[in-house]
């Protein structure tokens, strides 16, 4: 800041040097151009600032402040960040507020930033910091990162072995507590059915006398033994059976069973006592190479699946790496992937069973109800004893099945490629062949019936028998398209302007989601049709639009020593107030088509 005065007689007389007065000329320059580019939240911040460097100094102590506070609770948050989900993510958030720390001016130094991220670590990480800790050299932030994630992955690795050492427990099958007796299979008491032999399946009936209690070493848990799930023997499990690796083998009490839908009403009964008959029947283990062929609907599957390849009446080889995720967590490999055909004896239609996916170790067939509802447009309902398939156009009831053993399940329906290739309907004798390609058909039945919209096609082939995908599978019908076509195509201009003014073209856009610093949602343009060159003005609200054509014109045409010729709008109230403005100065408005913005194009784009 140069001296205002040059010498003593200058201030007598109070005469401003030249360098002052030049200075202070800059200097309102840049102190009005400082107020104009802050925001008005920061003017009341201002008052009683003269000079520019009074702002900045001002600017400078308000945001030290506010920097200050934020560096603060930065630091709070360090520390009490806390590991909770994957580690990954708990060192990526403490890499986040070191960084903002440090772009504030408050580096973090390396050794607190080890500190923090230790700090935040579980109980399970406690040896790994103990030797971090311990350790004469210290470790950098990567070494550090690097020997967490290796300890991460080596504690999933345990967890996972955990699991699946629990999940074995599964194949633990006992009996329940309290037989009494002497050895295997030796029972002996005079209570209800007395059974008397010392070996097993030896049993000899006799009448209730009233003493129950029987004689033996273990009175509790004699009996309490692992029974395998291959080979029904007691005494070691599944994982350590002998027959495991044989596909092929099945134990001579499985081998009596006629069909898969009896073997899981069978209780291995030959030992221990017949009250607990109801009891140990749920505890059978039905071996992996019974086949059962109804179908039972899962509310959890994504798609339908078959163990036997026979279901599908079209299937191509899976190549893809996805696998089956089972409830239980196992993965198993895809064989086929195809397509089928339900029939019912309630329905003279089929029931289609799209994205079937056949997985030779599945046990048990599955329907996923989503899907199934979505490509027939049924509906599942559920009751205590039943279950049900329902049209959702007619009502009329498809399928029947039964709840049994915990689970829902259809057994008089037949699928596969043998019953699949007609559709005889009830009230005539001819069979319908069914179209390979569904989207063919309905395109056909489409063209026949005058292009006629989904719904109309849709319940004409219901009521002859014949069942339509969903329209969603469907392309666009080309003469559809051109038929129904309402606007007429718009061609190039082939007018051309010779001079500046000659035409305006204009348009409001708005509101914006963020006001401007002064308060503006919405902004106008004009546009010159000859240089295509535009000026943009910021305004509140739309009612301004008017007041800015005036400061425009009047602007414009002072610049260009020329006047507007013609304006060009579309119809909107904004641009109805010009009218009386326009013809007052001799300008022609020209007014685009309702709901045809292609006349406005300029604007528009």
């Amino acid at each position: 800041m140069p001296p205002k005065y040059s010498n003593s007689e200058d201030k007598l007389s109070d005469k401003v040097s030249e360098t002052y007065s030049n200075w202070e000329q800059q200097d309102q320059l840049i102190f009005m151009w400082l107020l104009a580019s802050m925001s008005p939240n920061l003017h009341s911040r201002m008052v009683g600032c003269v000079h520019a460097f009074q702002i900045w100094q001002s600017l400078h102590l308000y945001f030290e402040t506010q920097t200050r506070a934020r560096v603060c609770q930065l630091k709070s948050q360090l520390k009490g960040i806390k590991k909770q989900d994957s580690l990954n993510s708990y060192l990526l958030a403490i890499k986040k507020i070191i960084d903002t720390l440090a772009s504030v001016g408050s580096p973090v130094d390396p050794a607190e930033h080890i500190q923090i991220i230790l700090d935040g670590l579980p109980s399970e990480y406690n040896p790994l910091v103990t030797s971090i800790i311990s350790r004469t050299d210290p470790y950098s932030v990567t070494e550090i990162e690097t020997l967490l994630t290796t300890i991460e992955n080596r504690l999933e690795r345990q967890k996972q072995e955990e699991q699946e050492s629990l999940n074995m427990q599964a194949n633990y099958v006992q009996f329940p507590g309290g037989f009494q007796g002497r050895g295997q299979g030796y029972f002996r008491g005079r209570g209800q059915q007395n059974h008397r032999g010392r070996n097993r399946e030896n049993f000899r009936g006799g009448k209730s006398f009233g003493r129950a209690p029987s004689r033996g070493y273990d009175k509790q848990n004699n009996y309490n033994r692992p029974i395998c799930q291959v080979c029904n023997k007691p005494g070691h499990t599944a994982l350590n059976c002998y027959h495991r690796f044989n596909p092929q083998y099945q134990d001579s009490s499985a081998q009596q069973v006629s069909n898969s839908s009896k073997t899981q009403q069978k209780a291995m009964v030959t030992k221990g006592n017949l009250d607990y008959q109801s009891n140990v029947s749920a505890l059978m283990a039905v071996p992996d190479t019974f086949y059962d062929p109804a179908w039972y609907p899962d509310t959890r599957a994504t798609n339908h699946i078959t163990a036997n390849a026979s279901n599908m009446a079209g299937k191509s080889t899976y190549t893809g790496e996805t696998k089956l995720k089972m409830a239980n967590g196992d993965s198993t490999s895809i064989q086929h992937i195809g397509h089928s055909y339900l029939y019912s004896s309630n329905s003279n239609k089929p029931l289609f069973l799209k994205n079937l996916l056949h997985v030779p170790s599945i046990s048990k067939n599955l329907i996923s109800v989503s899907q199934f509802c979505r490509d027939n447009n049924v509906k599942f309902e559920f009751t205590a004893n039943n279950c049900c398939v329902k049209s959702q156009d007619s009502k009329h009831t498809l399928l029947e099945g039964h709840f049994t053993k915990g689970l829902y399940v259809f057994h008089n329906i037949s699928v596969g490629p043998s019953v699949c290739n007609s559709v005889t309907t009830e009230n005539s004798n001819s069979i319908r062949e069914l179209p390979n390609n569904k989207c063919d058909l309905y395109r056909i039945w489409h063209a026949k019936l005058g292009h006629a919209n989904y719904k109309i096609v849709h319940d004409v082939m219901n009521k002859c028998g014949v069942s339509v995908s969903k329209n969603s599978t469907f392309s666009l019908c080309k003469s559809c398209c051109l038929g129904k076509l309402h606007k007429q195509p718009f061609y190039y201009s082939n007018t051309v302007y010779t001079s500046p003014l000659q035409l305006i073209y204009t348009d409001i856009w708005g509101p914006a989601p963020i006001p401007s610093s002064s308060g503006s949602k919405y902004y106008i343009e004009f546009i010159d049709a000859f240089s295509k060159f535009t000026w943009i003005y910021l305004i509140s609200n739309k009612s301004q639009a008017l007041q800015c054509f005036s400061h425009f014109k009047n602007m414009i045409e002072n610049q260009l020593n020329s006047k507007i010729k013609c304006i060009q709008t579309d119809g909107a109230k904004e641009y109805l107030a010009f009218s009386k403005y326009l013809n007052d100065h001799g300008i022609l408005h020209r007014i685009s088509c309702p709901y045809t913005h292609e006349q406005n194009g300029s604007a528009e784009r």
